[in-house]
């Protein structure tokens, strides 16, 4: 999770850059959900990917439904003789299978990261960071602060000039 945070903090930070003060909130909750609902489709689609082409590899050895469902949840099952038995070859395949569906999702990803890469460079408009209302804004902050300790210190001043109570 931590290796994403970059990019989502990034994202997040050029997505409220362009919107008012106001529709943040909105912003920040579309984004986060586009982010997840692209993700889960990415997960089918990549998973989709190696199980197809893990079948496409199985299709010859002389498996029953079961089995190849047991490939498809658990690839360690192929070192398990007592719950797959495979030889040598039928092994090689199961591996050539997986590996041939794991190249077709590194393909996918670097085909996506590189349309990524080129719709942000060129299709997307830059924006600055700075706000037309930052020092404004900054500004009432510093004259909030400065009233709370005002009042803060007033507040103090009128306790030590208060005679001590009687305890009675």
């Amino acid at each position: 999770r931590s290796s994403l945070l970059p990019t989502v903090c990034s994202s997040l930070l050029a997505a409220q850059a362009d919107v008012p003060r106001n529709e943040m909130a909105v912003v920040t909750g579309v984004r986060h959900f586009v982010g997840l609902f692209g993700s889960a489709r990415a997960l089918a689609i990549c998973a989709s990917l190696v199980n197809n082409n893990l079948r496409a590899a199985i299709r010859l050895l002389d498996l029953s439904s079961a089995q190849v469902e047991a490939l498809l949840n658990d690839p360690t099952i192929i070192n398990r003789p007592a719950q797959l038995s495979l030889n040598a070859h039928d092994k090689a395949v199961v591996i050539a299978g997986y590996t041939k569906g794991f190249r077709s999702v590194f393909y996918l990803t670097v085909a996506c990261m590189i349309v990524a890469f080129l719709s942000a460079t060129f299709l997307i408009e830059q924006h600055e960071l700075n706000r037309d209302d930052d020092q404004e804004l900054k500004r009432q902050a510093k004259e909030g602060l400065r009233q709370k300790k005002m009042n803060k210190k007033g507040e103090k001043d009128v306790e030590a000039a208060m005679p001590p109570s009687s305890p009675g």
